[in-house]
C-alpha cells in the first residue's frame, strides 16, 4: 500500500489535503540539511519523512493511530525515520531544550483550541534553528497570535510567510534566529 492509496480512502472533501501537504514538505525540504534533526508534529501518514529522509533523524508525531500505523509500515524503512502515536505536548515535554534543529507543525493547532500558545512555547523550547508552522486561523487564534507567542519566548526570532493564506489554503510561516 502506498500513500496515494491511503489518501484515496479519505472522504472527497479531504482529498485536497494531499496536494497541500506535498507542497508544504517540498518547501521545507529545500531548507533541510543532512545534519538536521527534525520533529514533525501532526505528521499524519508520515509523508514528510519521505521528503526529509536525508536529515540526520526524523521524528513524526501524531495522535491518530491509523495514520501512524501506515507511516510505520511504509516509511520506517528509511533508517532515519521514526513515528510516534502520542500527544504532541506530551512528546515535547520529554525532549531536552534545543533538541531538534527543525520543528514542523502541520495542521495541528486548530485541533488544540485553548492550548495553541503553550504548544508554540514548547516548540520554541525544543527547536534550535527553524520552526515551520502551517496553521489554519480560527476566531480564537490568528497568525499574528502565533507570531506573538513565538516572539514572547524568543524575542529576536525572525519570521517569513512562505505560503500566504487564501480561501482554500493555510498559512505557512518559517521562524528562524532562535
Amino acid at each position: 500500500m502506498n500513500e496515494h492509496l491511503y489518501e484515496n480512502k479519505l472522504p472527497q472533501e479531504l482529498m485536497g489535503e494531499w496536494e497541500k501537504r506535498n507542497t508544504l514538505y517540498k518547501k521545507i525540504a529545500q531548507r533541510v540539511k543532512g545534519s538536521d534533526s527534525v520533529l514533525d508534529l501532526g505528521c499524519s501518514t508520515g509523508y514528510g519523512g519521505k521528503h526529509l529522509k536525508y536529515s540526520s533523524y526524523y521524528d513524526g508525531v501524531d495522535n491518530a493511530k491509523d495514520p501512524i500505523d501506515f507511516a510505520k509500515a511504509n516509511y520506517a524503512k528509511f533508517r532515519t525515520c521514526h513515528y510516534h502515536y502520542c500527544d504532541a505536548e506530551i512528546f515535547m515535554h520529554r525532549c531536552p531544550n534545543r533538541h531538534y534543529r527543525i520543528v514542523i507543525c502541520t495542521d495541528m493547532l486548530h485541533h488544540n483550541l485553548g492550548k495553541e500558545r503553550s504548544l508554540l512555547e514548547e516548540m520554541v523550547r525544543v527547536t534550535d534553528r527553524l520552526l515551520f508552522l502551517q496553521m489554519r486561523e480560527t476566531q480564537e487564534f490568528r497568525v499574528q497570535d502565533a507570531i506573538d507567542a513565538v516572539r514572547s519566548k524568543s524575542p529576536k526570532v525572525q519570521y517569513q510567510e512562505l505560503l500566504h493564506k487564501t480561501d482554500n489554503a493555510d498559512s505557512l510561516i518559517m521562524f528562524s534566529g532562535f
